[in-house]
């Protein structure tokens, strides 16, 4: 939604650039604080009640969106929202630890792609929506729909899962926190993270269209190929997952591919609209590198703690995400002045400046990979 408003917010709300980066990163701060929570829950109550809660609480912040009057107000509703949403890749991690944990790189590989073919289709009719409707009429059509989604998980999700002894909650988080494969793992794959959360997540269709000259729709797609190649890069890593005798040492690999392919994307000159589509899409293929990393971790953890540890991991990785959309944001508004009043237009220069701290945060990580033991 800030890619889809990103104009509308700046026009109408007023928000300038490092403040369109600050909201942008408020769903992460959401999304990590709820991390050890949920997954705490996740560990010791039935599914089914942790996912359709979190979908409630996603709904909640929609609905505080549409009554927003205040830059706190729209900040707050964000973070309810991120706070929710994290239930979505950890009920799903939970779900395949329990019923198929034999494939598991296959089985959350196929998750991430249903869950990107949700953001890839899921913006174009909110766009579609937007130019017939009010904002707050499409709000209220999609908290209609979350509610319908929200009871059809509570009423449909009614198996049982395997029956474990359930290690104490402070335990597992003790154990968790404190098993320094988690943290090393987690900060090297969120300093890798950039070109997905800084770039395509927010930045990068501006990007795209301001410095590379593409239309709208050609920015979008170029966004969207990202997303697209992360989908099948999931899918493969998936598969691959238990065929790759060193999966840090893959990961270091895939981050320098990408930081090359990143570099090439916003240093070359006259680069044809294919040759962006094609780089775009290598950026998202590369990306699928997190794949490797979860099931890393489900290697040298044990079942009673796999929902915590996946959490502790995965907040870890996404607290970058607000970290790169802050600071991209910030060396923006902060050292750049945009060229117009009514939308945020910068200059390659500025682009460059800001997107250095993602070339910088990628060679670390590729860094930290290679030297790691899985």
């Amino acid at each position: 939604m800030p890619v889809i408003m990103l104009d509308y917010l700046a026009r109408t709300v007023g928000l300038n650039a490092s403040q369109l980066g600050l909201l942008a990163g408020i769903y992460y701060i959401g999304y990590c604080i709820a991390h050890i929570p949920i997954g705490v829950m996740l560990d010791q109550l039935h599914p089914r009640y942790v996912i359709s809660g979190c979908m409630l609480i996603c709904i909640a912040g929609l609905y505080l969106t549409s009554f927003a009057t205040s830059t706190f107000e729209i900040f707050f509703a964000r973070f309810l929202i991120g706070a929710g949403s994290a239930a979505g890749i950890l009920g799903s991690i939970k779900v395949i630890t329990d019923f198929y944990n034999n494939i598991f790189g296959i089985m959350l590989g196929c998750t991430v792609l249903i869950g990107i073919c949700g953001a890839y289709y899921g913006a174009e009719p909110l766009r579609i929506m937007l130019a017939y409707l009010s904002y707050d009429q499409v709000i209220e059509g999609l908290i209609l729909f979350g509610i319908m989604l929200s009871a059809s998980i509570f009423a449909f999700y009614s198996r049982q899962v395997t029956t474990v002894k359930k290690s104490p909650i402070m335990l597992s988080l003790k154990l968790a926190v404190q098993n320094s494969k988690i943290w090393h793992i987690g900060i090297c794959a969120g300093l890798m993270v950039g070109p997905l959360e800084g770039f395509a997540d927010l930045w990068g269709g501006n990007y795209l269209i301001q410095i590379r000259n593409l239309t709208s729709m050609q920015g979008t797609f170029s966004i969207s190929l990202i997303f697209i190649g992360l989908g099948v890069g999931c899918l493969v890593m998936g598969y691959l997952s238990n065929r790759i005798d060193s999966s840090t040492r893959m990961m270091s690999y895939l981050g320098i591919l990408m930081l090359i392919t990143l570099i090439m994307l916003l240093h070359l000159e006259s680069l044809s609209t294919t040759i962006i589509y094609l780089l775009c899409f290598i950026i998202g293929l590369l990306s699928a590198y997190q794949i490797l990393a979860f099931t890393t971790i489900t290697r040298i953890v044990k079942d009673t703690n796999i929902s915590i540890s996946m959490a502790l991991l995965n907040m870890i990785i996404m607290i970058f995400g607000f970290i790169y959309h802050s600071l991209i944001g910030y060396i923006l508004d902060t050292f750049f002045i945009s060229s117009t009043t009514d939308s945020l237009v910068y200059g390659a220069d500025a682009y460059q400046a800001a997107f250095s701290v993602v070339v910088v945060g990628m060679i670390i990580g590729a860094i930290g990979f290679w030297q790691a033991e899985d």
